[in-house]
C-alpha cells in the first residue's frame, strides 16, 4: 500500500482507533512494571513509535475536513458558477436583464437547515455574511425589478422610461443593486478563497 495513503487513513475515525489502540498495547507491553529487568531498548522504541503514531493520527485529524462541508462547497459552486460571478460582478442594472439571471441567487437563498451550514466555524462565519448579502440582493429583485415588453426579461427602469429623464428614485434604485450585486460578489470572492483553503481543495 502507498505510503501517503496509508498514513492519510490514520486521520479517519477508524484509524486513529487503530493507532489508540497500538499505543496503549505498547504501553502495556513494553511499561508493565518490572524493576528487576534492564531497559529494553527494542520494547522503548516500540512505545516511542506507537506514540508517534497515536500523536499523528490525532493531530491530524483535526485538519481533515468534514465531507458534508465538502459537499456543501460543492453545491454552493455548482449554483453560483462563473456565469454568475461574472453577472454579479460586470452587470449595470441600468440595463435589462434576462429572468434566469436572477435564479442563483434566489436559490440559494431559499436553502435551510443544518445542509446548507458548514460544521467549520470560519467557513460558516464567512457563508452567513454572503447569506445576508444574497437575501438583500434577492429582496431588492423583488421590490426593484418588474416587467419589460419581453417575458424573458426583467428591468428597473420601466419600459418607455426616456434616458434622458430618469427619476431620481430608478436612479437610486439601480445604484443600489449595483453596489449591493458588487458587495454579493466580493463577498461570495472572500468565502470561495477562505473555503478552498481549509478544505483543502
Amino acid at each position: 500500500m502507498d505510503l501517503t495513503n496509508l498514513l492519510s487513513k490514520l486521520h479517519s475515525l477508524k484509524g486513529r482507533i487503530i493507532a489508540g489502540l497500538g499505543m496503549f498495547g505498547a504501553l502495556i507491553n513494553g511499561l508493565a512494571p518490572d524493576s528487576a529487568r534492564p531497559l529494553d531498548l527494542g520494547k522503548a522504541a516500540t512505545v516511542f513509535i506507537a506514540a508517534v503514531v497515536w500523536l499523528y493520527a490525532e493531530l491530524g485529524a483535526s485538519n481533515v475536513p468534514s465531507a458534508a462541508d465538502v459537499a456543501l462547497y460543492q453545491r454552493i459552486k455548482s449554483v453560483i458558477d462563473s456565469t454568475a460571478l461574472s453577472f454579479l460582478r460586470d452587470h449595470d442594472f441600468g440595463a435589462s436583464i434576462r429572468d434566469l439571471q436572477t435564479q442563483p441567487v434566489s436559490e440559494i437563498c431559499s436553502w435551510h437547515g443544518a445542509d446548507a451550514e458548514f460544521q467549520d466555524k470560519e467557513i460558516q462565519k464567512s457563508w452567513s455574511l454572503c447569506r445576508e448579502r444574497f437575501e438583500t440582493l434577492n429582496r431588492n429583485y423583488a421590490e426593484i425589478l418588474g416587467p419589460t415588453h419581453n417575458p424573458n426579461r426583467l428591468a428597473a427602469i420601466p419600459p418607455g422610461t426616456h434616458d434622458w429623464d430618469i427619476p431620481q428614485h430608478l436612479q437610486d434604485n439601480v445604484a443600489r443593486l449595483n453596489n449591493n450585486g458588487s458587495d454579493a460578489y466580493r463577498n461570495f470572492i472572500d468565502f470561495d478563497r477562505l473555503a478552498r483553503k481549509r478544505l483543502n481543495l
